[in-house]
């Protein structure tokens, strides 16, 4: 009876021998070919960028590339997976403000994927012995960068220093400026129709349209979308009864109706 048992225990811990070596065989061919992949060079980094509207790039593959090796500080040509920290290169992509998200994988056969989501830019802002800079669909700051300048409503004239704050401020005319741009941002005939939003001296706001040689008064911004509304609809309709140019100015600072000064 005793040897019996003893030939049982010895099958048992045979059994448990071959089942660790086999997996630790698994473990070994599982760490050389996770060696393996890392030493893998990268084979192609395919960059996606998602369209904004009209299909305009603020940011380009160039631009991200620049990035990549910027942050890599090698030959990004000549690098395998390891020399990758995905997370920190998505933090790189992340903070450039022209980026509203970036995310970094890698796929098959050693092929790194960098998706690219961009800001939508509604207005630029042309601010005296200052750098111009964008405004896009949530208000926020985007520096322009030459290479890639987008044919955008252009804010001038008197108007507020930008800080990061500016929408706690009820004071800062750069909220009425994001307002007006964002009304004609989301209208196809007012992107369409207006070049120029100018801050007068006085607080007022004037836009100037891409055809004419008139000025649309618009005065605050305070009933803003029936002021655009009344502004569709006279170039919609007045314009075939009055012609383009009838009038030097279009005044929607009027409650109820527009008046056409000669």
């Amino acid at each position: 009876m005793a040897g019996k048992r003893r030939k049982q225990t010895f099958v048992i811990r045979l059994n448990h021998m071959i089942k660790l070596a086999a997996l630790l065989g698994i473990l070994f061919v599982l760490t050389i070919g996770v060696h393996q992949k890392e030493n893998r060079l990268v084979s192609k980094i395919n960059v996606n960028i998602s369209s904004i509207t009209d299909g305009k790039a603020i940011i380009k593959a160039d631009d991200i590339f620049a990035i990549i090796e910027s942050h890599a500080g090698f030959d990004i040509e000549r690098a395998s997976l390891k020399d990758f920290n995905i997370i920190s290169l998505e933090e790189k992509l992340n903070a450039d403000k022209r980026i509203d998200f970036a995310n970094v994988y890698f796929g098959k056969n050693g092929n790194m994927y960098v998706d690219v989501t961009q800001r939508q830019p509604i207005v630029r802002v042309t601010v005296t012995g200052a750098e111009d800079y964008y405004l896009d669909k949530e208000g926020k700051h985007i520096p322009v960068h030459e290479s890639s300048v987008l044919r955008l409503p252009i804010a001038t004239g008197h108007i507020d220093t930008y800080v990061n704050e500016y929408q706690e401020q009820a004071t800062n005319n750069i909220n009425q400026i994001y307002s007006i741009a964002n009304e004609i941002d989301e209208d196809p005939f007012l992107k369409s129709l207006i070049e120029q939003i100018n801050v007068e001296e006085d607080g007022s706001f004037v836009m100037v349209p891409k055809l004419g040689r008139n000025k649309i008064i618009l005065g605050d911004h305070l009933a803003l979308n029936d002021k655009m509304n009344k502004l569709k609809a006279y170039y919609k309709e007045g314009i075939k009864r009055v012609g383009l140019d009838r009038f030097s100015e279009i005044n929607l600072s009027y409650e109820g109706h527009i008046v056409g000064i000669k």
